[in-house]
């Protein structure tokens, strides 16, 4: 007889883009920076210059898992960058305010990017 499967987690999603008026090289090294400001647990993936994956310590947080990804897409001289964030999959509402409140730094923080 085969084991039950386990109830598939479905993670929530938010995210965030920004064009900035400058090359990927220049915005690669800020988004680095970024990421060190941010203080994430553990580097998930880093493939220099276009994608960071980083999971975030959630010791002191409203939501038990949390992981953020930068993407830089080329556009002609410029790029674009986008930031999506994946949290676990039932946050209270101070879990959301959390959330919110985070992107709404990283976009604050995606303006100050170089060309941004």
């Amino acid at each position: 007889m085969l084991a039950p499967m386990p109830a598939k987690v479905k993670h929530q999603s938010r995210s965030v883009e920004h064009h900035c008026c400058a090359p990927r090289t220049e915005v690669w090294p800020a988004i680095v920076s970024l990421v060190d400001d941010l203080s994430p647990q553990m580097r998930l993936s880093v493939e220099p210059p276009w994608r960071l994956a980083f999971e975030m310590d959630t010791g002191a947080s409203e939501l038990e898992f949390c992981q953020g990804t930068f993407l830089i897409r080329d556009d002609d001289a410029e790029c674009h960058v986008a930031f999506g964030l994946v949290f676990d999959p039932l946050p209270s509402d101070a879990g959301l305010a959390e959330v919110e409140d985070f992107l709404a730094g990283v976009s604050a923080k995606l303006c100050e990017l170089p060309g941004g």
